[in-house]
């Protein structure tokens, strides 16, 4: 057994988290906010494939950065209201997902 996974199933996953993401925001209710200037355009300059450097200090109050590269993949969907992202740290064994919404 291998837990590679496609490109088409990581799709599939990314896609209904962000249905379960869209979703929740129906169940959360809030203050009415102001009108805003935001645009579903927001996210848009992140899709795309980025090549990231990570840096943190080593302890804290070191003066000394443990430094590290990552690459991350941003995918907009539902016509721009939604962001995923796709987080990967090879030198720390660790991936991450994002989503963002738009929300008026």
């Amino acid at each position: 057994m291998t837990n590679d996974i496609s490109d088409a199933q990581r799709r599939v996953v990314l896609q209904s988290a962000v249905g379960f993401a869209v979703a929740q925001i129906g169940l959360v209710a809030g203050a009415p906010t102001a009108p805003s200037v935001s645009s579903v355009d927001d996210f848009k300059f992140l899709t795309g494939n980025w090549k990231i450097s990570n840096r943190r200090l080593k302890a804290p109050g070191d003066k000394e950065w443990d430094v590290f590269e990552g690459e991350a993949t941003v995918w907009a969907m539902l016509g721009g209201m939604a962001s995923i992202e796709e987080l990967r740290l090879p030198a720390r064994k660790f991936s991450g997902l994002g989503v963002r919404l738009f929300h008026t």
